[in-house]
């Protein structure tokens, strides 16, 4: 199993090579064909975070889906969102990443596809829950975020939620917004 790269640096040498990139968000809680799936050879590869019984953190379809990512050297990033934690399961459960050897960490606030949110929940903002992990973690974890270039579609102050997204991002942003080219 070779060692994982930080999406940071990956991408560096990506650009310095004048080489395209290629990478796939799956769903840790489908089947794959990932024979099919290691033919596409994707520079990286984003797991959704599946909630479930943190004590049983290796049956986890995440954790289980991202061991056999790591045994065919696919560098991942963990689809994580703060809004099912509360510091005590956050520290736990990332500390437990990092022992795995994931360097890359994609930390969002979680959406309403959470549909049951855990009401000890620490981090109901996305930048509460960056902001913890920044803290405990420094520098090991790669950490990015995501954001909408033209404002969240929540916000109540669009320049205030630029300021947030200002202070998000530290290392590499994942946009959710689409374009419409042909208006």
């Amino acid at each position: 199993m070779a060692q994982q790269s930080y999406i940071k640096s990956l991408f560096s040498k990506l650009v310095s090579a004048g080489k395209k990139s290629l990478s796939v968000e799956l769903y840790s809680h489908l089947p794959y064909d990932l024979e099919a799936f290691y033919q596409i050879n994707p520079s990286f590869c984003s797991i959704t975070w599946a909630h479930g019984d943190l004590s049983n953190f290796a049956g986890l379809s995440t954790i289980r889906l991202c061991k056999k990512l790591h045994q065919n050297s696919t560098n991942v990033i963990m689809h994580v969102g703060g809004k099912k934690f509360n510091q005590l399961e956050a520290l736990t459960t990332f500390q437990k990443m990092k022992d795995m050897g994931v360097k890359n960490i994609l930390a969002i606030r979680g959406g309403p596809i959470l549909k049951t949110d855990n009401p000890d929940c620490d981090f109901p903002y996305g930048l509460q829950f960056l902001q913890f992990l920044r803290k405990e973690f420094g520098t090991y974890f790669n950490i990015g975020t995501t954001g909408y270039p033209i404002g969240h579609p929540s916000a109540a102050d669009p320049v205030k939620d630029i300021d947030y997204l200002k202070e998000k991002v530290k290392k590499y942003m994942h946009s959710q917004k689409l374009y419409q080219l042909n208006k």
